[in-house]
């Protein structure tokens, strides 16, 4: 549309030119006509005699210029249409292009419009491909994460289960415990970050929602090994003290309420430090 309007413009201005020629062609042919005219009348009143008999009307001098003159006042009658008909078209080709150039103008500035809607919708797609970008790689961190306290949960339960206890298996056994620390720490610091910007983080409360379901799946596991823990926890043969006793399983238990306890994170910091303390007496 709005190369059609510029193409009309242009042909609009190309006729006012054309217009604007004619029409000073037909003043200057009727000025020339005027001239003509006024030296007609001029040799008239010079030529002006008595009427006279003998010559005929049609041969005296005053006759043929009467003549002449009439055709003058003809030709100039001619010119003078034409002329006010060349500056009618010429009035109604301004109209056409103050129109047309409304027209061009409304249109540049809708262009204008949808060339900036363009570029916003261009950022926004590429600030979503970055965003997306993002968070698939939180996704498939977050996924390796898991797989991680999985293992270490795994673990854990097969140590808890085991009946030969040493301290290789041991010292395994407190990794897994601060693998599972760390996991959930990190659970907490995420959904810490969801409260602040829900909006933005919209995408990973599913994520979380769905470690929350893997970890829930884990909890059959978990509650046959706190069975066997609660059975072997009175044996002789377990190798560990009665307090790291009592603060794994306390870990496991804050672990089972991960989605539901409001107050996790300081009952986890709780749990971190008594074992702390209690290894570091061991040690002593």
């Amino acid at each position: 549309e709005l190369e059609l309007t510029a193409r009309s413009l242009n042909g609009v201005e190309e006729e006012k030119k054309e217009l604007r020629s004619l029409t000073q062609s037909l003043q200057k042919n009727l000025e020339e006509l005027s001239v003509e005219k006024q030296q007609m009348l001029e040799m008239l009143e010079t030529n002006e005699s008595p009427p006279s008999t003998s010559p005929s009307k049609e041969q005296s001098p005053s006759w043929g210029l009467h003549c002449s003159l009439q055709q003058i006042e003809e030709k100039m009658q001619q010119l003078l249409e034409e002329k006010l008909l060349a500056e009618k078209r010429m009035k109604e080709n301004e109209e056409r292009s103050r129109a047309l150039e409304a027209e061009r103008e409304f249109y540049s500035s809708q262009s204008q419009a949808l060339q900036n809607s363009l570029s916003e919708l261009t950022a926004e797609k590429q600030q979503t491909e970055r965003d997306l970008k993002a968070e698939v790689k939180v996704r498939m961190e977050l996924e390796k994460r898991l797989r991680e306290a999985e293992e270490a949960l795994q673990s854990l339960e097969q140590g808890l289960n085991s009946l030969d206890r040493n301290k290789e298996k041991e010292e395994k056994m407190k990794a897994d415990v601060s693998n599972l620390r760390k996991f959930f720490e990190e659970c907490i610091r995420n959904a810490e970050l969801e409260a602040k910007m829900p909006v933005i983080m919209k995408n990973s409360v599913y994520i979380h929602k769905a470690a929350t379901r893997r970890i829930k799946s884990c909890r059959l596991h978990r509650r046959r090994a706190s069975a066997s823990w609660n059975d072997l926890k009175q044996s002789q043969s377990f190798i560990i003290s009665h307090a790291e006793a009592e603060n794994i399983e306390e870990l496991k238990e804050a672990a089972k309420r991960l989605s539901q306890h409001q107050h996790f994170r300081e009952t986890l910091y709780q749990i971190m430090r008594s074992h702390k303390d209690s290894s570091s007496g061991d040690e002593k």
